[in-house]
């Protein structure tokens, strides 16, 4: 069976959710294909195609996805149902959207606190695609009508609550927030967490337990699939949580992940997110272009690219002296943490960012970016920093315009040999993770080092997607050892064959005999 191919992919938490979403957008169809069930909706003018986790978790969601993903061609992920408000502006039954996705629990670390411990949040990213945000960003006043329909259809709902009091607890009319999104395997029912949650970022809207292993699935691939995050917001996130939950048998649960659903109804029948999303036909970013140009009048600053990647969220890293004097890329979460003065660099970008977004002011905001990051430099007096700052650059620039002749695989490589001398393993597969494993020698030393640290379940996710004559010699092997590893011994011996089919010198039976002691079901292959 080939693929078939739908505007939008919709993953669904829970069955409760689904119905929910099925009084917005009827079902149309429903397939099965290789043991597990898709279903086709009807979100209007866009084909869309769903599937259910059935249970809570960035596993599940993960693995919902790769099957999603392995079943049809999609131009737009969709992370649809409901989550905590870690805001106090955002009310139950406001709509929030990702503008990023923060898995907050990965690289977790336990440190000493005096006669205890104290976990250290490092995370993980996943930025919207811009085009897909600018336009989200500009639905209430672009496609005022649209808008204008989605909150009549809540406030329709919201007069139908039979709930006491409930003027108290949400608006008739909901509003929509632009904002990061904390993803974790815990329910947060609970203001000390939310606390603790917020120190990673301040700026956290929401939190839900499903979007980090979606995103990750859609994102980690050779062709990534943007990803858009849409929540209802169900409660505060602390102890109350329970009491909204089972109000009404479950109405406010219902009212929110009807308003969520009838937000992304609204939203894809405006042509502008269409076209943002490529559903119709490619259309020309302006923006982008601005941006490209900002790069351009940034050459001669030191750190000014990096630092203008770093706010437009195409970058998530900085220099972080370790306690060896070396200067090695951080995560920007984690130094806005240990940092004050990073915090309020970012700060001030940010500023910089919202100025150049609402004036298109490029030579204003090369001057802004460029003064910025002089200063940052400055504080430090190393050559170590500019180094890595002049290393920044060369990706950030290539992150941001693809097409300005800028290959930043060897800066990459260099920038991780550098984290292994002085972090460690664990800290350059979090770093290649983060900024991208698509260029070839990039992803093959992702795998390679996913390889020393015997993550044969990431190889597996990584490379099952490539075609086998797209791998390098060396990821083919690794994902040989990845396959038998995980007990796929069918996948295994599979390419167990390609290898000696397409390598006969003498390494290549050294592997195989390697191979054969190591997983003897392999040895007659």
């Amino acid at each position: 069976m080939e693929n078939r191919s739908f505007d939008i992919g919709v993953i669904i938490p829970l069955r409760e959710e689904y119905r929910y979403i099925l009084e917005v957008a009827p079902q149309i169809d429903a397939i099965e294909h290789e043991g597990s069930y898709f279903y086709v909706l009807d979100f209007g003018g866009v084909s869309a195609v769903a599937c259910i986790c059935n249970s809570m978790g960035t596993l599940p969601a993960l693995q919902t996805t790769t099957r999603l993903l392995a079943f049809a061609e999609i131009k737009l992920l969709v992370i649809l149902g409901l989550g905590g408000a870690l805001d106090g502006d955002i009310a139950v039954g406001d709509v929030v959207v990702g503008e990023e996705v923060n898995e907050f629990q990965a690289n977790s670390k336990a440190e000493a606190a005096g006669d205890s411990y104290e976990i250290r949040y490092s995370g993980r990213h996943w930025p919207l695609q811009f085009s897909i945000r600018e336009a989200i960003g500009h639905f209430e006043f672009a496609a005022a009508a649209s808008f204008a329909e989605w909150q009549a259809d809540a406030s329709h709902d919201f007069q139908d609550l039979a709930i006491p009091r409930k003027e108290e607890i949400c608006s008739e009319l909901p509003s929509l927030h632009i904002g990061p999104i904390a993803s974790g395997n815990t329910v947060a029912a609970s203001t000390a967490f939310v606390e603790e949650v917020k120190r990673v970022n301040r700026k956290f809207a929401a939190i839900d337990m499903e979007s980090a292993g979606a995103v990750s699935a859609a994102s980690d691939r050779v062709h990534p699939v943007p990803c858009l995050v849409v929540r209802g917001m169900s409660d505060h996130a602390n102890e109350g949580k329970k009491s909204l939950d089972e109000q009404g048998k479950r109405a406010w649960r219902r009212y929110c992940v009807r308003n969520a659903a009838s937000f992304l109804k609204h939203l894809l029948a405006w042509d502008g997110f269409k076209n943002a999303c490529s559903f119709n036909v490619a259309t020309h970013n302006t923006f982008g272009d601005l941006l490209c140009e900002a790069i351009q009048g940034l050459k001669g600053s030191v750190g000014g690219r990096w630092l203008l990647a770093v706010t437009f969220e195409y970058y998530f890293h900085g220099p972080h002296a370790t306690a060896g004097g070396s200067i090695v890329p951080m995560d920007v979460s984690r130094l806005r943490i240990e940092s004050t003065r990073f915090s309020m660099l970012l700060d001030e970008a940010d500023a910089a960012r919202q100025a150049l977004e609402a004036s298109r002011d490029v030579k204003s905001a090369v001057s802004r970016f460029a003064s910025l990051a002089h200063s940052f430099q400055a504080e430090f007096k190393s050559a170590a920093i500019d180094s890595l700052l002049n290393d920044f650059d060369q990706v950030a620039a290539a992150s941001m315009c693809p097409d300005d002749g800028n290959d930043a695989s060897a800066t990459l490589l260099l920038q991780a040999e550098r984290l292994e001398e002085e972090v460690g393993l664990e800290a350059v597969a979090e770093y290649l993770v983060e900024v991208g494993s698509a260029p070839a020698a990039v992803r093959e030393r992702l795998v390679q080092t996913w390889a020393e640290l015997k993550r044969w379940g990431e190889i597996v996710c990584a490379l099952k997607v490539v075609p086998f004559e797209d791998l390098t010699r060396s990821e083919l092997e690794n994902l040989i050892f990845a396959f038998a590893a995980t007990g796929d011994g069918r996948m295994a011996s599979t390419t167990s064959v390609t290898h000696k089919e397409k390598y006969t010198d003498k390494a290549a039976k050294l592997f195989q005999q390697q191979l054969a002691v190591q997983f003897p079901f392999l040895g007659g292959k």
